[in-house]
This record gives structure tokens, C-alpha cells and sequence, in this order.
């Protein structure tokens, strides 16, 4: 028998393995256990989808691990540059919306004919190809009385629609990526309804008429990662609830030593988190931001950023659109006008409206004026109020006048709710647009013109080589006829009008092309404007809305008025689609 070494370190050794050894099955998972260990082991093997997150307009990168078609677990996305990875409480539960017991699989039939909140529906599943068949004949049928033939008092028969008119109407959705918002504006188009609708005539349509009126375009003026460049954030929201991962750059800017201000009637995180906080009267917004106006204009003219302003906006000029050289004294300026407005907002006047104290008021103008750039947050406590859009639009005024568009860390921007309340504001599901935040025509006159338009360039706008031509070569002849105005609508409007020819494949003009003024006109684009989404079920209720389509959205919990949208969707003869996730109590009312 060989002989055994054993050295004092390797009997160490050995004793302390055996130690670990013995002590392996106190620790060991039992057997109970083992499908943990199996599951990990697939979840290395799973694969990774990535998307967005739906709960806020942060836009928050997600991976979702799927193993045998099931989602398994969710997570931030490392490279994602706005979250890093993080993720907040809601989209940690994000899982929750696929994995639910009460998430429905399959389309759903009525079969109570009796609506109302304590009527049972009486579900029974059916196939889609059953669900598409039942809308189809639904809105064929709601179509059949809608006029498409229009005779004038000379017997011409002219072939369009009104929009308003339509006995068909659609309301949703920005949780819809724009690919589908863009078909949702088409289909509706085609079917000659303006009666389009969603979410963000709720929330920041106002945003939308502000900032399209001052900057060109209705959305917040820059990326979220851009707020690290700040060095002064005036904040009217509880961002760092609401949008958690927003404010986390929010927070780096003021490890950078950013001031945050933070003005708002309650007291919340963001608050917690501010150098100041100022409470407020709800409602008081606009005049809080004319005060800050007036307070640059007035007591600190040297920080105005005179080169920006003379470059960049239209205060050198007159109403009538001529530039003046001694702008900033010419009592006729817009930068005079201006100045004349916001006169009366003192810091008392403001105290009187807002109940900031004078003090504090002076404070807040004091640091955001001072430093630059500055950055503007604001969400729904703004947005909602009646003079919301004016209040959005002194923000504007303001951050022109400091010379804080355009730069790093500088601008307005707009807090959204929903992952896509931009891009289907965008695409245009809403009720006074058509696409590129155009509008459609008003009347057949519109369209006689547009005809002239295409008769001008028949080659490039599909217009008749011969035909009466556009009365108006340029700006300058529409003028001396008093014309200016509509010169300037057409050259917005008709070039839109002309791609959706192209894109759609509709016809928009008369016919045959030659004489637009008295030939029959043909439009397949709706004429007019919609139902918004208050007249909308106004219409319903009184039964102009024959058949309703509501995608990814609950009105009978988010509009103001619960009563009208229960009364309207109870009513007998309507027929009402809706398509969402979970049965909510707008499916409570459904067909």
C-alpha cells in the first residue's frame, strides 16, 4: 500500500474543504427549488426585445426577456441614452399589462342590446374575422345616408363631403406608434369623417397652439439629456414623480451647480429638491410669467439678449411686418407693444393675482433671469386652464427674450403624459387638421382655386395644360388686390393638398380642370372641420354619431363630463368599437 504524504498546509487544506462540504447541504437549494435554477438558465438563453416605454413621454428604453413566447421579465436598457438602464416604479411593473389574468385574448360580442353602467354586456368571444365582418357592414351601413352628391342652386352636381357631417367618429389613440396614427388620419379622411379625435386635446392642445405660434412647432424644444447644459430650471410640476427618469438629468445639471426653481400650489419631490419653492393660486400662470417679463424688460433690460432678439424674432418689426431700425424705441415695435403690455404686471400686481409675495416673486425673476441658460418645465397644471395658451406663450416670449432658444440647455419644454402624445399629435388625429398640421378645405371655393393652382404647373401638380390658371403669380400681386391673406393660406395649405393626391391616391379639384369656376367639384377630402372631442359626444348623444371607434382611451373616466359620455354612449342605435387591453368602463358600454 503506497504511503501517504500529507504536509501541515494540505491537511489545512483538506479539513477546510470538508468543513465547507458538510456544510453545503445547509445551504444548498432543495429540490423544491430546482425549477429557480431552470428558469435562470433559460433566462440567459431568452431573447432580448427591446422597446419603449408607455407610461410618460420620457421615452425610456426596455428590454423584455421572452422565453417560449412569454415575457419573463422586464428591464432598463443599458444603451438607452435617456434611462441608462434605470427604470421607475410604473415601468417595473410594466410586465404586469402583458402577464394578467384579466387582459382579454380575443374579440368580444354584446349580446345585451340594453346599455347603460348596470346593464350586463353579456360577452360572448368571437373570431376576429367575425369582429371585422360586424364592423365592416356596421359603418356601411351608417355611411349609406351620409351625402356624398351636392347639387347648387345652378343644378351642378358636385361630389365631397362635410367632415362634421360624418355619422362615423374616432377617438384615439397616443399610445399608438405614428406609423399607426398616420393610417388612423387616412382611413378616417377616406372616409370622409373629421370627427377624429384623442388624448391630447385633453392635455396639451394648448401646448400644441403656443409653441406652434411662437417656435413653428408645437412640441418641447429639446432632448431630455439635454437638461444636464442647464444652469437654472424653472419647473411648474411634480417631475420628479411623474416623470422620474426626466429628472435625473434634472439632478445633474444641479450636481453641476444648476438652481431649480420650483413654483407649484402643492408641495411635492420636485419641491423637496428645489433652492427655491414658491406656492401659488392655481391659475395665476400667465401672470407670474408677464410679471417676468415685465421684470426683464423693465428693471433688468441688460440681460435681454439683444442680438438674439433682433436676429431671431419679430419684435424689430411693425404689425404690418416692416422693420424698423430704431425698434427698440419706435412706439409702434412689436418689442414696444410688448413692453406696453406687460406694464401693469408688477411685482404687487402679480402678488395680487398670483399671492407670491413680493419678495419671493422678486427672488424667483432675480435668479432665472440671471443665469443662462435657463430651461422651462411645465405639464398639465399649466396646460389645463383657459388661458393656458397665453400663459405657455409668455414662457415663449421670455426664453426669446433671454436668448435661451437654440442653445444648449435653453428652452421650453413641455412635460407629455403619454409615451406618444407627440407623434400622434403629429399625424394629425385630431379634429381641425389634416396631415402636416394643415387643414382641409373650407368650401368648394377652396377647392376651384386649388384646381387654378394645379392648372399653373400642370406638369409637376397634376393640374390641365390649358386650363384657367392661379389669379396671383406672387405675394406682391395678391397684395395689390387685397389678397394677401388668402395668397398666403393657398401657399400653406395647397401643397399639402397636392401630396395627398399623390400619396392617397384621392382627387381633389374639378372636373374636368379646364374652368374652375364652373365646373363640378370633386373632393375626397372631407370639407370643414370636425366635432373636438366635447362636441363629439355631444354628437353622439343626440345621434349624429351612427357608429364610434374608441382605441386606447377611457372617456368615461378622463372626460370632464362622465355623465354626457355615459348618457351618449348608452344610446340606443349606436354602435360603439372599442379596442383596449383590459375591459374598461368605456368596454363597459361597447358592442
Amino acid at each position: 500500500m503506497p504511503e501517504v504524504v500529507l504536509s501541515r498546509r494540505g491537511f489545512l487544506k483538506t479539513c477546510s474543504l470538508t468543513t465547507l462540504m458538510l456544510a453545503f447541504p445547509a445551504i444548498t437549494p432543495s429540490i423544491e427549488a430546482q425549477p429557480i435554477i431552470e428558469k435562470a438558465k433559460l433566462y440567459r438563453w431568452g431573447r432580448k426585445i427591446p422597446s419603449t416605454c408607455i407610461y410618460c413621454a420620457g421615452g425610456c428604453g426596455v428590454l423584455s426577456t421572452v422565453v417560449d413566447d412569454a415575457i419573463i421579465e422586464i428591464e432598463g436598457d443599458p444603451d438607452h441614452p435617456i434611462n441608462e438602464g434605470a427604470l421607475c416604479s410604473k415601468a417595473a411593473a410594466y410586465i404586469q399589462l402583458v402577464n394578467n389574468d384579466r387582459r382579454l385574448l380575443t374579440p368580444m360580442k354584446r349580446t345585451n342590446p340594453r346599455k347603460g353602467v348596470d346593464e350586463d354586456p353579456g360577452w360572448v368571444p368571437i373570431t376576429w374575422e367575425e369582429a371585422f365582418k360586424i364592423i365592416a357592414e356596421k359603418v356601411k351601413s351608417a355611411l349609406e345616408n351620409f351625402p356624398y352628391k351636392h347639387t347648387d342652386k345652378d343644378g351642378v352636381t358636385h361630389y365631397y363631403r362635410v367632415g362634421k357631417d360624418s355619422p362615423v367618429g374616432w377617438l384615439g389613440s397616443a399610445y399608438f406608434n405614428n406609423e399607426e396614427c398616420y393610417l388612423i388620419k387616412k382611413g378616417c379622411s377616406i372616409l370622409g369623417t373629421l370627427n377624429v379625435e384623442h388624448q391630447a386635446r385633453k392635455c396639451h392642445a394648448s401646448t400644441v397652439v403656443a409653441l406652434a405660434n411662437t417656435f413653428g412647432f408645437g412640441a418641447m424644444t429639446n432632448h431630455i439629456v439635454d437638461a444636464k447644459n442647464s444652469k437654472v430650471f424653472l419647473i411648474m410640476s411634480n417631475v420628479a414623480e411623474s416623470h422620474v427618469l426626466e429628472f435625473r438629468w434634472v439632478n445633474r445639471a444641479r450636481e453641476r451647480g444648476a438652481k431649480i426653481i420650483v413654483l407649484d400650489p402643492r408641495y411635492h419631490r420636485s419641491a423637496s429638491k428645489a433652492d427655491i419653492y414658491v406656492r401659488y393660486r392655481s391659475g395665476a400662470e400667465a401672470a407670474i410669467f408677464l410679471g417676468l417679463i415685465r421684470y426683464l424688460l423693465y428693471e433688468k433690460l441688460e440681460r435681454v439678449d439683444w442680438r438674439f432678439v433682433e436676429d431671431r424674432t419679430n419684435m424689430p418689426y411693425d404689425l404690418d411686418g416692416n422693420r424698423l431700425d430704431d425698434w427698440r424705441t419706435n412706439p409702434n415695435s412689436i418689442f414696444s407693444k410688448l413692453k406696453e403690455m406687460v406694464a401693469k404686471y408688477t411685482p404687487e400686481e402679480v402678488e395680487r393675482i398670483s399671492g407670491i409675495a413680493k419678495d419671493q416673486f422678486i427672488e424667483v425673476a432675480e435668479t432665472f433671469t440671471s443665469l443662462k441658460p435657463g430651461n422651462i418645465y411645465y405639464a398639465m397644471g399649466t396646460t389645463q386652464h383657459t388661458n393656458a395658451v397665453q400663459a405657455i406663450r409668455a414662457q415663449a416670449i421670455l426664453q426669446l427674450l433671454l436668448g435661451n432658444m437654440g442653445v444648449p440647455g435653453g428652452g421650453v419644454n413641455a412635460l407629455r403624459g403619454i409615451s406618444n402624445v407627440q407623434g400622434s399629435t403629429d399625424m394629425n388625429v385630431l379634429s381641425h387638421v389634416i396631415m402636416g398640421y394643415r387643414v382641409p378645405p373650407r368650401n368648394i371655393d377652396d377647392v376651384r382655386r386649388y384646381q387654378k393652382w394645379k392648372n399653373t404647373k400642370p406638369n409637376e401638380r397634376g393640374g390641365v395644360d390649358g386650363g384657367k390658371t392661379y389669379p396671383w403669380k406672387d405675394i406682391s400681386e395678391a397684395e395689390a388686390q387685397g389678397k394677401a391673406d388668402t395668397f398666403r393660406w393657398d401657399d400653406r395649405m395647397f401643397p399639402t393638398w397636392n401630396a395627398l393626391e399623390y400619396h392617397w391616391g384621392i382627387y381633389v379639384g374639378t372636373w374636368p380642370g379646364i374652368d374652375p369656376d364652373n365646373e363640378p367639384v370633386i373632393c375626397d377630402l372631407p370639407l370643414g372641420t370636425g366635432n373636438a372631442i366635447v362636441q363629439l359626444f355631444r354628437a353622439v348623444r343626440d345621434g349624429k354619431i351612427k357608429a364610434l371607434f374608441i382605441f386606447g382611451e377611457n372617456p368615461v373616466v378622463s372626460m370632464p363630463n362622465a355623465n354626457l359620455v355615459k348618457e351618449a354612449l348608452s344610446r340606443e342605435g349606436l354602435f360603439t368599437v372599442v379596442c383596449d387591453l383590459f375591459e374598461t368602463e368605456t368596454a363597459h358600454f361597447a358592442d
